[in-house]
């Protein structure tokens, strides 16, 4: 083509048209007719290898992982007929069902969710068509003791039918979370979880033990969220439930992640009382897991 004469591009021969047109000539001059898209839009967390992908990109075609990982767009970006790319905004991911939109056999697992008002990334489990649970590194675990006292020396003896009086112990690898204005716990969800007899609520402990003798409780209760990023705020209490139900002591401990409950009753014990702000848990920017432990998730495109 370098030996091709110039007067065969007859009113085109000295045009300036950008790279995403051809020019059309006219009578007397010419006209840049916009055939695709080149570039890539100034967006903030955008993957600009995506839109470089293609030499040229052609009107109404869409561009696929468009936003950095961590990030899903608004819109799925195409090329317009101006030749310009649809208006669209990379937006940090904060819900598991944001990850769902974006790939549908995107897995179950750990994933790097944002915090806007910590304007930082906690690990969160996502469930598809159930939500987020924060996934425990350390036993955590809520009882019906199934013993009473037998005699006066305050020696033990197994419940007569535990399982009828919801005697069990259960033990949490995952707590569900609520995701609203915070990080509400739901303290009655056992998707991931051991139980022996009946599933107990977590944070709850109680017992069929009487306490008009003098031998303590037997219902305990372990919460224990270290390298998860969470802990509970220190306005988290408990209410008594049942039958001469007594609190025994609870007690708080490394940094307030860990917090250990003995309660009982005749039956009864004490629960987590869910009203006021106790339940929302806090970030712990200090006690965040490995990042490798969970993945930061890339959108292909929205479904």
């Amino acid at each position: 083509m370098e030996n091709w004469r110039e007067s065969y591009l007859d009113a085109c021969k000295n045009h300036n048209c950008p790279n995403n047109t051809v020019c059309r000539e006219l009578q007397d001059s010419y006209n840049c007719e916009v055939i695709g898209c080149v570039g890539f839009p100034g967006v903030n967390n955008i993957n600009s290898s995506s839109f470089e992908a293609e030499p040229l990109w052609g009107v109404n075609e869409m561009v696929e992982y468009v936003c950095e990982r961590g990030y899903f767009p608004s819109i799925n970006p195409v090329c317009t007929e101006d030749g310009t790319w649809s208006e669209f905004v990379c937006s940090p991911y904060s819900k598991c069902g944001e990850i769902r939109n974006c790939n549908e056999s995107m897995e179950e697992k750990d994933y790097w969710l944002y915090a806007a008002e910590y304007q930082t990334r906690v690990k969160l489990f996502c469930k598809w068509g159930v939500g987020a649970f924060v996934s425990l590194q350390h036993p955590n675990m809520a009882s019906f003791s199934e013993y009473t006292i037998t005699g006066t020396d305050c020696a033990t003896s197994p419940l007569d039918n535990p399982e009828t009086k919801g005697a069990g112990t259960t033990e949490f690898q995952k707590i569900k979370l609520q995701i609203l204005k915070g990080y509400k716990i739901i303290v009655y969800i056992h998707f991931v979880t051991n139980s022996s007899l009946n599933p107990k609520d977590y944070g709850s402990a109680k017992d069929c033990y009487p306490k008009d003798n003098g031998c303590g409780v037997l219902g305990k209760f372990v919460i224990d969220t270290r390298r998860t990023g969470f802990k509970f705020p220190d306005s988290l209490t408990w209410k008594t439930v049942g039958t001469s139900a007594v609190i025994g002591n609870i007690t708080r401990s490394m940094g307030g992640h860990v917090i250990t409950g003995f309660c009982g009753g005749d039956c009864g014990g004490c629960e987590i009382d869910e009203t006021g702000n106790g339940t929302y848990l806090q970030i712990d920017i200090n006690d965040m897991p490995p990042f490798e432990s969970a993945e930061l998730p890339l959108c292909q495109f929205l479904v």
